[in-house]
C-alpha cells in the first residue's frame, strides 16, 4: 500500500505502512478490506471490511498503540482467514512481532530485528501459502536479507540469508512471484544500451539462490516509483504495477506483465492510498485500489474494468508491508522511530529544531550561500532543485516534498554530488518533471517542507516560488 492522504504528524506516531496489498482470504470470492482506527488512549481499534456490501465486523477493540507497524495476511494457517499483527520497536530488545486471530486473541510473539532495519511482510518465500517474515539491512555497500520460513508458526521453520543488491536501492527493492512458483525478491536499475534508458529488474529467489533478469519492454511515465507493487493474474503469477502521482492530484497506474511488457496505463482522479487486492469476484485476478477519503476506485489490469466503491473512514491494512521505525524507505512520507536498538547508530541526526511531520527543521537561509541551497527552477530539467551540504547530505537518501499538513507532493531524483563547499560536494536533488516548478508548488500548496529521507531533518520553504533560498 502507498500513503498520501495522511498527515504525517500522525503517521510520524503509528509507523509509515509504505506498501500494502491483499491477499485472497480462501482462494475465492473479493477479499476483505481491513480497517484501523485510533482509540483516545492511543491503542488500536480493528476491524474487517467487505467492501461489496459495506458491512464490518469487529476484531478488536485495543490491539497495539500508536508508535507500531501493521501487518496482516496469512500467518499461521493457509486456511480460516487472515491474521493481524504488529510490529513494535523495543529499544535495545530488538522489535517484537505480536500476531492475532480474528477473534481478537493473541497467537504468537516473537522477537526479529532491530529498528534500523527494514521489515517487510507478506512474501512467501518457500511457496507453501504461509507469509515469511522478512527484514533488509545494509552492510558495507550491500543489502542483506533474512527471512524466517513460516515464521510466525510456533515452533518456525528454518532462517535463510543472501546479500542482493545495492545500498542505495534500499528504496527499489521489491518482491513478486513472477515465475509462478514462490516469491522472489528483486530491485529495479536502470540499464543504457545503444543510447537508450531501459529498466530491468534484477530478481532473486531468497530459498534456492536462483537469479534471473527481466527487462521492461515498453515505456514507463517519467517519475514513477522505483518500488512496483504485485498484483496476481489468473495464471498464479504476479503482474507488476508502478505508480505515479499526477499534478492534477490524480494518480497514474501502470501494469507490467511477468515477461516485463507493459500492459496498460489507467488514471484515477484520487490521490489517496493505492492497495491491490481480489475485490471483484466476476473478474480474474486482482485489482489495483485508490482510496480516496470514503471513496475506493478499483481497476482490473487484464480486463481493463473500473468500479467505484465507498468505504467508511479509517486506515486500510493488509498483507504486504514495507517499513522501518526510522524513515520510510519507498519516499512516501515520514517515518517514526526512536534511533537504533541492536547496535545500530540509528536515523542519522542533522540538528534542526523540533517541528510538525516528525522533523527536526534546519535553517534554510544560514546566508553562507555555499551550505543549503533552493531553487525554483532547474536550469536543466525545469523543476525545483535542492541542494544539501555535508555531512546530513551524506545521508540523505531521497528529498521528498510534503504540504503544509504533512501529505506528500512528490519525490525528487537523486542528481548526484556536485559544487563543493568547505565539506566537500554537496547532495544534489532536482525535479525531472518540469511541471514541479516553485510557481506550481506556490500555486497548488502555499508553502512546503523537504523531507530528507534517511535522516531526521526537513527544510520549510514558505514561498517556493522564491527564484533561490541559500
Amino acid at each position: 500500500m502507498l500513503f498520501r492522504n495522511l498527515n504525517c504528524s500522525f503517521l510520524g506516531l503509528l509507523g509509515v505502512i509504505s506498501f500494502l496489498a491483499f491477499s485472497s482470504v480462501n482462494g475465492a470470492g473479493a477479499d476483505p478490506l481491513a480497517l484501523l482506527r485510533i482509540n483516545n488512549n492511543q491503542s488500536l481499534e480493528w476491524q474487517l471490511l467487505d467492501p461489496a456490501s459495506g458491512e464490518t465486523t469487529s476484531v478488536s477493540d485495543a490491539f497495539g498503540k500508536v508508535g507500531n507497524h501493521i501487518i496482516f495476511g496469512q500467518l499461521t494457517s493457509t486456511s480460516g482467514g487472515p491474521q493481524l499483527g504488529t510490529l513494535a520497536d523495543d529499544g535495545g530488545n530488538g522489535v517484537t512481532w505480536s500476531t492475532i486471530s480474528r477473534q481478537g486473541e493473541v497467537i504468537n510473539q516473537f522477537t526479529f530485528g532491530s529498528s534500523s532495519d527494514t521489515f517487510f511482510v507478506g512474501a512467501d518465500f518457500d511457496g507453501n501459502g504461509l507469509v515469511d517474515p522478512a527484514l533488509v539491512r545494509t552492510e558495507g555497500g550491500r543489502l542483506e536479507w533474512e527471512a524466517r520460513l513460516d515464521g510466525f508458526v510456533s515452533p518456525p521453520g528454518t532462517t535463510t540469508m543472501t546479500s542482493y543488491g545495492r545500498k542505495r536501492e534500499r528504496s527499489k527493492f521489491f518482491y513478486a512471484n513472477l515465475f509462478g512458483a514462490n516469491d522472489w525478491i528483486g530491485v529495479v536499475r536502470k540499464q543504457r544500451k545503444n543510447g537508450k534508458t531501459y529498466r530491468v529488474l534484477f530478481l532473486k529467489d531468497l530459498v534456492h539462490g536462483d537469479a534471473r533478469r527481466v527487462r521492461i519492454r515498453g515505456k514507463l511515465p517519467a517519475g514513477v516509483r522505483n518500488r512496483p507493487l504485485p498484483v496476481a493474474s489468473s495464471n498464479g503469477r504476479d503482474n507488476l504495477v508502478f505508480t505515479k502521482q499526477l499534478s492534477n492530484g490524480g494518480t497514474r497506474l501502470t501494469f507490467v506483465a511477468t515477461n516485463g511488457r507493459v500492459l496498460s496505463t489507467s488514471d484515477i482522479s484520487g490521490n489517496g492510498t493505492v492497495v491491490v487486492g481480489d475485490f471483484e469476484e466476476s473478474t480474474a485476478g486482482e485489482e489495483v485500489g485508490v482510496q480516496d477519503g470514503e471513496t475506493f476506485t478499483i481497476v482490473n489490469p487484464m480486463v481493463n474494468t473500473r468500479a467505484t466503491l465507498t468505504i467508511p473512514d479509517g486506515i486500510l491494512v493488509d498483507s504486504i508491508n514495507i517499513n522501518s521505525f526510522e524513515s520510510d524507505d519507498s519516499g512516501s512520507g515520514s517515518g517514526s522511530g526512536s534511533g537504533g536498538g541492536g547496535g545500530s547508530s540509528g536515523t542519522y541526526q542533522c540538528g534542526g529544531t523540533p517541528g510538525v511531520c516528525g522533523c527536526n527543521f534546519l535553517d534554510e537561509t544560514d546566508g553562507s550561500k555555499t551550505g543549503f541551497i533552493y531553487k525554483r527552477v532547474s536550469d536543466t530539467f525545469g523543476g525545483i532543485v535542492v541542494v544539501l551540504p555535508n555531512p546530513c547530505g551524506r545521508h540523505t537518501r531521497a528529498v521528498v516534498t510534503l504540504d503544509s499538513s504533512c501529505r506528500e507532493i512528490h519525490t525528487l531524483n537523486d542528481n548526484g554530488y556536485a559544487n563543493p563547499d568547505a565539506t566537500g560536494d554537496r547532495h544534489h536533488f532536482k525535479e525531472y518533471d518540469g511541471t514541479y516548478t516553485g510557481q506550481w508548488y506556490k500555486q497548488n500548496y502555499g508553502s512546503i517542507i523537504l523531507k530528507l529521507e534517511g535522516t531526521d531533518a526537513c527544510y520549510r520553504i514558505d514561498n517556493p516560488a522564491t527564484s533561490r533560498i541559500d
